[in-house]
């Protein structure tokens, strides 16, 4: 039986610092970012999607998806009240304004939706996608949307202790916060 060349195996593209998280050259003998050392073996084709993405390019990120939420939160109620622009804006930013446990839920519910339908059909939301992040399980693969929903509410986790587990995506060399963690996703970016 003649053997085909094509299905030999090729060298790797690239490979995983497995201390890191890191995306290393093929030809690196070291990870370039914590030194360690990286041998022969490289990370699965899951694995080099990306390199993990830091503090401030998921902060930037979240910002814009909370620009993103709160145009859509004003079209939505000058669609729903019939109230005037100027109405909805003023009553947005008016400092006195009492506290609605039912503008409270929607909107959490909007989050909610949000988050969970973008993650888990696209693997980002509009502010990932646009910095080229993608929100990945740990092995690679895509979310489902049960785990998109259940990260989502992870979130308050990682706010609950003065945001200490939104800054652990800063102080950890995987670049993981405690919602990562618990639902077992990384955000890396994406490779040109």
């Amino acid at each position: 039986m003649q053997r085909d060349s094509t299905n030999e195996m090729s060298p790797p593209e690239k490979k995983l610092c497995r201390a890191c998280g890191t995306v290393n050259a093929a030809s690196s003998s070291y990870c370039y970012k914590c030194g360690v050392p990286l041998g022969d073996t490289a990370g699965t084709p899951a694995e080099t999607i990306g390199n993990p993405a830091g503090f401030r390019i998921r902060l930037a990120a979240y910002g814009i998806d909370q620009v993103f939420l709160l145009f859509f939160s004003i079209a939505l109620a000058l669609i729903l009240s019939g109230v005037s622009f100027r109405e909805v804006v003023s009553d947005i930013f008016r400092p006195d304004a009492p506290f609605s446990w039912g503008e409270f839920a929607l909107g959490t519910l909007i989050e909610a939706f949000y988050w969970t339908f973008t993650v888990g059909t696209w693997g980002a939301t509009i502010g990932k996608a646009v910095l080229r992040l993608k929100v990945v399980r740990v092995n690679g693969s895509k979310l489902s949307y049960t785990r998109s929903f259940a990260r989502y509410w992870a979130y308050y986790v990682s706010f609950l202790p003065a945001g200490i587990g939104f800054l652990a995506i800063g102080l950890n060399p995987k670049k993981r916060g405690f919602h990562d963690y618990i639902s077992d996703t990384r955000v890396v970016r994406l490779k040109d």
